[in-house]
């Protein structure tokens, strides 16, 4: 036992020691041979790790779990047929044992069979509870969330998206402290309008809990609002999950070129030991759009330091640099339309660090403490033409801001069999610099007239947030959520906001597959360029942190229902009406504040059909509207009502290889005052499709796909709805782009 504790501990040296020991004074005893196996396996010696597991099946050939293990050791060894076939007789030897056919999932997904593998998956969920007299409740819900968490690669394969999000949240439920859940999360939020943050979030919260030896967070993923369709996964190895998630060495690399000059590349390598490890990642991503103010260039570099003093203390210290330049990626529906500007040209330079501290002397309980700093450029142009409520042809808004910002933050988790208490709070301190200058063409001859807009401005903005949840269980069947959280924004007025904002929301489990969550919150939208924080990101299922402007004010109430089939995908559907009182939008002064109304709508159903196909099919609804006078927001939309309709067919034609193919219809209305006391609405209608064919190796660790987006070169406007002036990852290409990828894993 004293072996088994080192290992989890990570002393892998000593845990060696004391399984020798343990062999030399009883070779009989299998256990002993185990846990020496399962040390070489950690070192990365998988082959003398398979024969010491070997000789422990022989000492007891009657043991389903030494046999799953040994199943797992010959599928990470290419030799998928005899781990099969262990798998299969451990199932015979202990039918109610969920290991079996967990690690079966995992072999039928390096198989290219997501779809067995969801049906395994699923079948070791519903066993998880028949080792109860082996594990504790507390550690039987951590092997439930690791047992959900394995399903998501398989999910985001068939296209699953909402299949995805919902194992994340499940994971996160049974165990909130681990970081498969939280990197789930964010993989869940990649391609979702006004949730950068959510996402951003998401990934630091797994960084901060990531083990020893697992391969990091590739450089892209961190970096905010990569507008590129499919945002950072666009650039990223495949992410099937290793059986081993540990290991010395860890390499990933993926290129990417394609039609309108796209080309792109990511390398992420790590290093590491018992105690510590080094990582290093770079990408860059390079596109010419339909005319130069839609080319695209980006990249970014992050350097990461771990180390663990002890087993339940971990050292974190990121350096991380990034760049983007590029203007609007797909047009504008209301482009040309009243006053609303064309974006020319937006570039962001961003330099940080980050130095975190995680202590968790015991399973139920976490502190975790971060400090960061970060130095930021951005520079936007946004151009007027060709309105008649201007007298100039052609005005042009340059906005320069640099900044310096400072933040600590501090969480501390407790949590029982019944309950689990979150609590903490941070600070943040921002010193920031900006110009606006202002060129006016041609009312007085061929040379436009630049003059500064207003005196250059210096500002000082503070954030201090304290949050507080707790979870209830009092019924098996039901979980009460409680939060609240104060914020205290010191800005200039009105954005200006000190708040305390109370949550309630449960979560009921209707039938063993079948959950309904209601939820009534509200919260307040920090500064935006801290755009990650320790607070939980969602609240009894639901979003809490939205891409709003600053100090914009939010009430929002939510349902949602959930069922999940036993052989994988679900069905659902999601209702929620956001209030939102915003600073200075829409309210005919810069110094007031508008009441907006949003509501979010979501159904959605998920069908394997057989072995070889599985399809998926989902309605999303968004209406963004102005409870005020259109006139009042002459520089933005003051109604957009968005319905998309996703269609999805997964294909596996053959064994290495898989197809998808997409149809997405659009539906938008959108309307802004026209700077003449009038009104100017636009409609669109049309269809998109997309086409991906994909081979992928035996092991998955080398995979090449071919795909291609707008099939029908659909000229495809879209009006965006993040006012922020964010980079937004765009949902569709606006003509037809052909992209092919490469990416290697090991």
């Amino acid at each position: 036992l004293l072996g088994f504790a080192q290992l989890l501990g990570g002393a892998t040296a000593a845990a060696r020691d004391s399984f020798a020991a343990a062999i030399a004074a009883d070779s009989a005893d299998p256990l002993p041979r185990f846990g020496n196996g399962l040390a070489h396996v950690r070192a990365g010696e998988f082959a003398a790790g398979r024969r010491e597991i070997e000789l422990a099946v022989l000492l007891d050939p009657a043991d389903a779990e030494l046999r799953s293990y040994l199943g797992r050791l010959y599928v990470e060894e290419d030799r998928a047929a005899l781990g099969g076939r262990e798998l299969a007789l451990a199932r015979r030897l202990d039918p109610a044992s969920p290991t079996p056919w967990h690690f079966d999932a995992f072999r039928r997904l390096r198989d290219n069979d997501p779809l067995g593998a969801l049906a395994d998956g699923n079948r070791a969920i519903m066993l998880n509870d028949n080792r109860t007299v082996l594990r504790s409740p507390l550690l039987l819900d951590i092997d439930r969330a690791a047992r959900s968490t394995g399903l998501g690669p398989a999910y985001a394969e068939l296209g699953f998206d909402q299949s995805l999000r919902a194992a994340a949240l499940a994971a996160l439920d049974d165990d909130p402290a681990g970081p498969a859940g939280h990197r789930l999360l964010a993989g869940a939020y990649a391609e979702l309008p006004r949730l950068e943050q959510a996402r951003l979030s998401e990934l630091l919260q797994a960084q901060l809990r990531q083990p020893i030896g697992q391969l990091p967070v590739p450089p892209q993923f961190l970096d905010p609002g990569l507008p590129i369709v499919d945002g950072p996964r666009a650039l990223a190895p495949e992410e099937a999950a290793a059986l081993f998630e540990r290991g010395p060495g860890q390499f990933a690399a993926s290129v990417l070129a394609g039609s309108q000059g796209t080309r792109g590349a990511s390398l992420l390598g790590a290093r590491s030991s018992e105690r510590a490890q080094i990582s290093l990642g770079h990408f860059d991503y390079r596109r010419d759009g339909l005319d130069e103010r839609r080319d695209i260039a980006l990249s970014g570099t992050r350097l990461g330091l771990q180390l663990a003093p002890t087993p339940a203390t971990m050292l974190l210290a990121d350096l991380g640099s990034s760049e983007r330049r590029g203007g609007e990626v797909s047009p504008q529906l209301l482009a040309g339309a009243g006053l609303l500007p064309l974006r020319l040209d937006h570039r962001i330079a961003r330099d940080s660090a980050r130095l975190s501290l995680r202590h968790a002397p015991t399973l139920e309980r976490e502190l975790i403490i971060t400090a960061a700093t970060q130095r930021t450029g951005e520079r936007s142009l946004d151009r007027l033409a060709g309105t008649a409520a201007l007298p100039f042809d052609v005005t042009d808004f340059d906005l320069r801001t640099r900044l310096h910002a400072d933040e600590v933050e501090l969480l501390y988790a407790v949590r029982g069999t019944r309950y689990g208490l979150i609590a903490g709070g941070g600070h943040y301190r921002e010193r920031s610099r900006s110009r606006q200058d202002l060129s006016l063409c041609c009312l007085f001859g061929p040379e436009p007239l630049s003059t500064p807009l207003a005196p250059p401005t210096r500002a000082r903005t503070t954030h201090d947030t304290a949050f507080a949840y707790l979870d209830l269980r009092p019924l098996p069947w039901a979980k009460l959520h409680l939060g609240a959280s104060h914020a205290a924004l010191d800005a200039r007025r009105p954005v200006s906001v000190s708040r305390t904002s109370a949550k309630l929301g449960a979560r009921i489990r209707l039938a063993p597959a079948t959950t309904l969550g209601l939820a009534a919150f509200e919260g307040v939208k920090g500064p935006k360029y801290r755009d990650q924080t320790l607070e939980p990101t969602h609240f009894a299922g639901f979003n809490q942190l939205f891409d709003d402007l600053d100090g914009t004010r939010w009430r929002r109430r939510a349902v949602g229902l959930d069922h999940r089939f036993a052989a994988g995908g679900g069905a659902g559907f999601e209702w929620s009406h956001r209030r939102l009182a915003v600073p200075g939008l829409g309210c005919g002064s810069a110094d007031c504040l508008a009441d907006w109304d949003e509501r979010l709508h979501r159904a959605y159903l998920e069908l394997p059909l057989g072995r070889r196909a599985a399809v998926a099919a989902a309605w999303h609804f968004e209406r963004l509207a102005l409870a005020g006078n259109p006139a009042d927001s002459p520089s933005l939309p003051y109604r957009v009502r968005t319905e998309l309709l996703p269609l999805s067919l997964w294909l596996r034609p053959a064994a290495r290889l898989a197809a998808q193919l997409e149809a997405v219809r659009v539906h938008q209305r959108a309307a802004v005052a026209d700077g003449l006391g009038g009104v100017a609405a636009r409609t669109t209608r049309y269809w998109l499709a997309n086409a991906r064919l994909a081979y992928l190796r035996a092991d998955r660790r080398a995979a090449l796909s071919v795909a291609v987006y707008n099939l029908f070169d659909r000229r495809a406007a879209f009006q965006n709805t993040d006012f922020s002036g964010n980079p937004r990852v765009p949902l569709f290409y606006p003509e037809r782009t052909v992209l092919l990828q490469a990416s290697l894993r090991f």
